[in-house]
């Protein structure tokens, strides 16, 4: 904490490059499927929400409605997911799975699995207590 200036070995510094090592272990898993981790997600979400519209999928995704707009784009290209209005508000948008997207979805999410046991083996439940506690501190930090 007595040194302000910023390094990448500093804490900031090494939780950025775990994240993206995190999303490159994840995109290798992924890349037999042509999906990125982002698309990924978003398919297991959509599922996983149904009817809830996507509005709430930006935030977790780590990005802004234009996009999640533009994976949601690229999912529709790849016939994957389709749009429509949502029959509980009419001005919402709601994503469905295609067959096709239903299909992925347990690949998918053993690929999820699989980067998650990798990450996490050897390790103590109460570490992963412990970090996950941690993070969430320090991301309402980040966020204040």
């Amino acid at each position: 904490m007595s040194d302000p200036e910023f390094r990448m070995d500093s804490l900031p510094g090494e939780v950025f490059k775990l994240a993206r090592d995190l999303r490159n272990a994840m995109d290798r898993e992924l890349v037999d499927y042509g999906l990125t981790t982002q698309q990924a997600t978003v398919l297991v979400m959509a599922r996983v929400h149904g009817e809830g519209g996507i509005g709430h999928l930006a935030e977790p995704l780590g990005t802004d409605t234009a996009g999640l707009t533009r994976l949601i784009d690229r999912l529709e290209a790849k016939g994957l997911v389709a749009r429509r209005n949502s029959d509980r508000d009419r001005r919402a948008v709601v994503i469905e799975l295609t067959p096709a997207g239903e299909e992925l979805i347990p690949h998918l999410t053993s690929a999820f699995r699989r980067v998650h046991q990798r990450l996490l083996e050897a390790m103590p439940e109460s570490h992963v207590e412990q970090f996950r506690a941690m993070v969430n501190r320090l991301r309402e930090k980040a966020q204040a």
